[in-house]
């Protein structure tokens, strides 16, 4: 049981990466539609497979766009205004054209440090989580603005859209901490 439960330990960022976001999704999916799972039955193992195999590939789908879509668009503002953490040689609008380079700069000098060291797993573990706190505030707000009448999402409207809000408020906050852990643990902190 401990060596089960070490090695969970060791993979929690995978399951907030790649398993838990596809949950979250299905779940939003059937509170906002339940019509659409209703040929689920959990009593029956291809359905669960069925049901697996959805999440999975919704998921990793969901956090593709998030994390090079919407995740990179914060950073690259959170550079511009040379927020503390990879930013910009000068803030401001014209910074947006140093991004992509002082990016790629950044990203080659992080993969130099050892993956194995206690900070940089750290890391790895905060951003994993912070995806996944900003996948489940999206699916909040997404489903709040596009739910079938009668459903969960549609008799609770305002609440879940004020706790997605509430969700990516405090997601950005901790997008700004992990950024600033992530470049001290590749940048020599001065």
């Amino acid at each position: 049981m401990s060596n089960i439960l070490h090695q969970i330990g060791e993979n929690l960022a995978r399951v907030f990466r790649y398993i838990l976001p596809g949950i979250l999704i299905l779940g939003g999916a059937q509170a906002a539609h339940p019509g659409w799972l209703a040929w689920a039955r959990l009593d029956q193992p291809w359905h669960i497979l069925a049901l697996a195999v959805t999440a999975l590939v919704a998921g990793n789908t969901w956090l593709a766009f998030h994390r090079y879509g919407v995740h990179q668009f914060v950073d690259m503002i959170f550079y511009c205004s040379g927020m503390d953490g990879p930013s910009a040689r000068k803030a401001g609008p014209r910074a947006v054209v140093t991004y992509t380079d002082d990016l790629a700069h950044f990203v080659v000098r992080a993969f130099k440090v050892p993956p194995d060291s206690a900070l940089r797993q750290h890391v790895v573990l905060r951003a994993s989580a912070m995806h996944l706190m900003f996948i489940a505030s999206e699916v909040a707000i997404v489903f709040s603005f596009f739910s079938a009448p009668g459903s969960y999402f549609e008799r609770h409207t305002w609440p879940l859209r004020l706790l997605g809000l509430a969700g990516l408020l405090i997601t950005l906050w901790q997008n700004t901490i992990t950024r600033r852990i992530d470049w001290y643990s590749v940048e020599e902190v001065k």
